[in-house]
């Protein structure tokens, strides 16, 4: 989807398997390696440099690929589908870790909150909560 989207956009990008997987590896390790700024993960100063990001990936080539992103084609998408940009994604990780079952007799399920302050439909307040604003998630947790 991410080259047909760059297509529909008047561009010519070239995608493969190997590619999404350091473009993902970077977002996830960008999570929690914090930098200023997501231009310092390929700074030239010693005390900003991240070789890891830098040697897996240029600068350039992962914006091309920030902004081309796309797991879904845009115009099979439902009319009124909230999520339907991410619906595929979110389906196939729902079935891949449902494989593995739960082995577990003492479960918790409980619900959480991912912080988020900007404009979407699906984005709830929850009044005296640590954090108010975001989406609601539900957990399933063990003691193990």
């Amino acid at each position: 989807m991410t080259m047909r989207y760059a297509a529909q956009k008047g561009g010519n990008l070239v995608v493969d398997a190997g590619d999404i997987e350091q473009f993902f590896g970077i977002l996830l390790f960008s999570g929690y390696h914090c930098v200023p700024s997501e231009n310092a993960f390929w700074s030239t100063a010693e005390d900003m440099q991240v070789p890891l990001v830098s040697g897996s990936m240029s600068r350039s080539r992962f914006r091309e690929l920030k902004k081309n992103f796309h797991t879904m084609d845009n115009t099979e998408l439902l009319a009124g589908d909230k999520l339907g940009k991410i619906s595929g994604v979110y389906d196939d990780l729902n079935n891949r870790l449902r494989q593995f079952g739960i082995f577990h007799e003492k479960l918790s399920i409980d619900e959480g909150m991912v912080p988020y302050y900007g404009h979407h439909t699906c984005k709830m307040f929850i009044r005296g909560k640590p954090i108010r604003f975001g989406y609601k998630i539900w957990t399933m947790s063990s003691a193990n």
